[in-house]
């Protein structure tokens, strides 16, 4: 193999994987917790409201919203009152709620329309973030939830989806929960639908119960990565071709021949 050639594409190859590092290592992470201030750290006390959480709600047990989601119903839930963080519900010492969604998200807390333990209608929480990350291209979102009865619709109905961001469905469809066993999912292709400055986590909670008595909730806690853009085959391809120009104006010293031989 021509020497040139073999030293530029080792150098393109080289570039390629500094600039991948110093995407990742310059990722912006965010995380977001159900019942948690964010601005000072803390999480909040039962019976206190979630300033950063809010919501719209159908009004009523079991009943979904009878729409698909549209940008009035995010405005909405953006503009809404804000949910309240609440205790695991109980039934004399017996735990109907998961009691702590445990790690990474050990300070996450139920929150609901209602502090009071009981109190079940559909609601659609609307939460917002801010990112720095200029030129976003990629980035992730993971979550780790329980909730009654569930994130997203049933299969039939207009809203099977439960994860949202900036009114935008997450492309892996997250749905489904419990309210005792704590579930996780993960999508690796949100990049798309993040932005640099204000975002915005929807997340819907779906009621199913038949007692307009019942209890309904959610208790979540999200991680979000944002990704730069990195540089492009462009820029990469120019700083090979610099080096390979080094390397042919600076050529290995070649051994002198013998002229006896």
């Amino acid at each position: 193999m021509n020497r040139n050639f073999a030293f530029c594409v080792g150098a393109f190859v080289l570039l390629a994987n500094l600039l991948a590092v110093t995407a990742l290592t310059q990722a912006e992470v965010v995380v977001l917790q159900s019942g948690y201030d964010e601005v000072n750290s803390t999480p909040w006390a039962y019976g206190q409201l979630d300033v950063g959480l809010t919501y719209i709600t159908t009004g009523a047990h079991t009943i979904p919203f009878a729409t698909p989601f549209a940008a009035a119903d995010f405005a909405a839930a953006q503009a809404g009152p804000s949910a309240y963080t609440k205790a695991p519900l109980m039934i004399g010492n017996q735990n109907v709620y998961a009691v702590s969604l445990f790690a990474p998200y050990p300070q996450a807390q139920w929150v609901n329309y209602t502090p009071n333990l009981l109190g079940a209608q559909s609601m659609l929480y609307a939460m917002p973030f801010q990112l720095t990350t200029p030129g976003i291209t990629s980035g992730s979102l993971s979550i780790k939830w329980a909730v009654d009865d569930y994130l997203g619709d049933p299969a039939n109905d207009p809203n099977p989806i439960g994860v949202y961001l900036n009114g935008q469905p997450v492309p892996s469809a997250i749905s489904g929960g419990d309210k005792q066993i704590l579930t996780t999912a993960s999508d690796l292709d949100v990049g798309p639908l993040l932005q640099t400055g204000q975002n915005w986590l929807y997340l819907y909670q779906r009621d199913n119960g038949g007692n307009a008595n019942g209890a309904a909730g959610l208790m979540f806690g999200v991680t979000i990565t944002a990704v730069p853009e990195p540089a492009s085959l462009g820029v990469m391809a120019f700083a090979a071709w610099g080096l390979l120009n080094i390397r042919r104006k600076n050529p290995r010293p070649q051994p002198a021949s013998n002229p006896m031989r």
